[in-house]
């Protein structure tokens, strides 16, 4: 590996410091994340996230295991240590760290925020860092680290404190320890795998910890070239994982239950048809992948076509031909430059594009463009593989670096273009979110003292406590000292949380309602339009885009046995 000289070491900080400065416009224009719900980058799963760390503390066993996520859960609960011992040490509060975070969850999740963002900023440090020790392209270097601001329809993710933050860090880790294997040959390609082939394994058991749509990336590994190393490093991949997912041990059999369920279903979360795949969903799933992950997948046919044409001049080589006419043919070859494709180009151009199809087919299925997070910097390590190290077309070094300015070139004005539109939506969701909220509570103003209700992506940060704790029983009771006059109402199970008091039975919630109602204050409900309201006799007072509120008449229908 080359060395780093001064003055490369500090250029290779600008990209790093652009996507630092940009998660912090990002996060002044998200938080508070509570009230962005049902608009888009709010309570959930950020909150479930949040009390998920508190269960840990506590010493139990999250129930949230759908990612599964566990390490994330393992940092923030870190964080909230570290957090609140400062807050403590300073003065400014003189809560526990359980009812601190009750009382200011904001303050806890924008500190998670400030670490995967920082993660971040140092994992594209450390990425351009390799991709520039091999190729000594400061370039290539920058281009790959611009990742994290190409995508708009993701790039939130860097400072939203959910699972694909982790992940965006963890991909360029990964990508920075496999920079060496793909960007150069030969002798020094089998020194790199024999030093990176721990590093693959730690970071791809990980990876999946953090987040099964990590999965796909577990083919990267065949990189390594070496059956040893490859076993070596699934074998490492495997304890990693397993040590990702401990905290959760105890329930590892209902999170694979999970996971077999998303995958012989066609819906989301488990439903739809028993079905692998749903095709008319996934040509539709596709076309939209292609809108809006344009540059992912113009790398994947750069890399395609590299392919094809590699094995096609293979192809002619090895067809029986007179020797004038395969004099005659190497003659033309060399004029243009072109060869047949290497077995080691071969192998990593089938595994990068093995890697995106994989991806691609896994998000098609269930379609959410935050689950393509794990493959996007694979893509342009791919292109700078094509501009730096690959010999099927050869490049003059002049023109080789012009193309890669080229290409840095249009990944800066991508960038650009997508921090804008990223920057622009996250502030219009604020905007609604805050004239939604100014609204609902106006109107409550209106009422005498009145008892609220919450209910899922009820943008009100009572709703947004509630929600993270209903996988968090214990914390329920702790919420007497806080919101004493808010009770959440779930919409999956229709059953009521009471401060103090936890989840009640179905009997006990159709009770509640009914006395509830009786009472001479009035009864108020925060809530987007769901139709599992139907449990509830409502009133409407107020109606917005994101949220309305409802005056409580009692429950619907017989009381339970």
């Amino acid at each position: 590996m080359r060395p780093i000289l001064k003055g490369s070491r500090v250029r290779l900080c600008i990209v790093p410091a652009l996507i630092g400065l940009v998660g912090l416009i990002l996060m002044s224009r998200m938080y508070p994340i509570h009230i962005n719900s049902n608009i888009g980058f709010g309570q959930d799963p950020a909150y479930q996230y949040l009390f998920a760390a508190v269960d840990i503390l506590q010493g139990n066993a999250p129930l949230h295991t759908d990612h599964p996520g566990t390490p994330l859960q393992t940092l923030i609960a870190s964080i909230l240590v570290i957090t609140w011992l400062c807050l403590k040490l300073s003065g400014a509060t003189s809560f526990g760290l359980f009812e601190s975070v009750l009382r200011s969850p904001e303050l806890f999740l924008g500190a998670t925020s400030l670490v995967l963002l920082s993660l971040t900023v140092w994992a594209s440090f450390y990425y351009g860092r390799r991709v520039y020790q091999t190729t000594l392209s400061y370039a290539s270097a920058a281009a790959c680290q611009v990742m994290p601001l190409l995508f708009s329809a993701v790039m939130p993710n860097v400072v939203y404190p959910t699972p694909e933050a982790l992940l965006v860090a963890i991909s360029l880790v990964l990508m920075g320890v496999l920079a060496p294997v793909v960007l150069s040959r030969g002798t020094t390609r089998e020194q790199a795998c024999a030093s990176v082939a721990n590093w693959t394994g730690v970071l791809c058991g990980l990876g999946l910890a953090v987040k099964v749509t990590f999965a796909p990336m577990l083919g990267l590994m065949l990189l390594l070239k070496s059956p040893r190393l490859i076993f070596q490093a699934c074998c490492i991949c495997v304890l990693a994982w397993f040590i990702g997912v401990l905290p959760i041990l105890p329930r590892l059999g209902t999170m694979f239950q999970w996971f077999y369920s998303l995958l012989v279903h066609t819906g989301i979360h488990g439903g739809g048809a028993n079905a692998v795949f749903d095709f008319g969903q996934l040509k539709l799933g596709l076309g939209w992948l292609i809108s809006h992950f344009g540059v992912f997948y113009y790398s994947a046919t750069l890399i395609l076509g590299l392919l094809l044409l590699g094995l096609l001049l293979k192809a002619l080589q090895r067809r029986p031909a007179p020797r004038a006419q395969l004099e005659r043919a190497a003659d033309t070859l060399q004029r243009l430059s072109l060869r047949a494709i290497h077995p080691d180009e071969l192998l990593t151009s089938l595994v990068l594009l093995l890697v995106c199809f994989t991806q691609t087919l896994m998000v098609a299925k269930h379609l959410g463009p935050a689950y393509m997070v794990p493959a996007l910097a694979l893509s342009l390590l791919g292109v700078a593989w094509v501009l730096q190290s690959q010999q099927v077309l050869f490049l003059p070094a002049a023109l080789r670096n012009k193309l890669t300015l080229g290409w840095l070139g249009l990944t800066l004005v991508f960038a650009t273009i997508s921090v804008t539109s990223a920057a622009t939506t996250l502030q219009q969701n604020q905007q609604k979110g805050l004239q939604t909220y100014a609204t609902i509570e106006g109107a409550i103003k209106q009422f005498n003292d009145p008892l609220l209700l919450g209910a899922f992506n009820c943008n009100f940060a009572e709703c947004a406590i509630w929600f993270g704790m209903t996988l968090v029983p214990a914390m329920e009771f702790k919420m007497t000292s806080v919101t004493p006059n808010f009770y959440y109402f779930d919409i999956f199970n229709k059953k009521l949380h009471l401060p103090g008091k936890g989840e009640l039975n179905d009997k006990q919630t159709f009770e509640t309602l009914e006395q509830l109602a009786q009472y001479q204050r009035p009864v108020l409900l925060i809530s987007p339009g769901f139709p599992h309201l139907s449990h509830l006799r409502l009133e409407l007072v107020v109606s917005t885009p994101v949220q309305n509120l409802y005056r409580v008449l009692g429950a619907a229908g017989s009381p339970p046995p």
